[in-house]
């Protein structure tokens, strides 16, 4: 239960900084880290959620790399947190991230007049996630 509540209170201050700033501050990763950390130590938690962390940066890194304005590196590094708390089970959360993503970009997009090609809009990426957390803490009933 605690590390999913950590992980959401961490990810609605990531949504509110996205949202505003469009950024997510390191602070709040190195928070998370020390706290995966923490629990991978004292062996609350085994070695598969670091093999998830790594593999989810790795993904990710390649997709900024490969596709430059598809996603930012705060979105990289939440992803990584999110999928090295949750495991498998992270991927409807990162997956609500991307279509919160899109919603957000083509709403903007659409109140701005569509000032350009509708795939060039970008929208934050920490909302959606916060929204996937919340959506999914009731069948991994808190259990992280």
């Amino acid at each position: 239960m605690i590390p999913w509540a950590v992980l959401t209170i961490l990810t609605a201050l990531a949504a509110v900084w996205d949202a505003r700033a469009r950024i997510i501050p390191n602070p709040l990763s190195w928070i998370a880290l020390g706290f995966g950390t923490a629990l991978l130590l004292t062996r609350q938690w085994g070695w598969g959620h670091l093999a998830w962390a790594a593999g989810t940066w790795t993904v990710y890194d390649l997709a900024a790399t490969w596709q430059p304005r598809s996603l930012g590196y705060g979105d990289v590094k939440w992803a990584t947190v999110i999928m090295g708390f949750l495991g498998a089970t992270g991927f409807p959360v990162l997956l609500a991230g991307h279509l919160g993503a899109v919603v957000w970009a083509t709403i903007a997009w659409w109140r701005q007049g569509r000032p350009g090609p509708w795939r060039e809009a970008a929208g934050p990426w920490a909302p959606g996630a916060f929204v996937g957390l919340l959506l999914l803490g009731p069948f991994v009933g808190g259990r992280v």
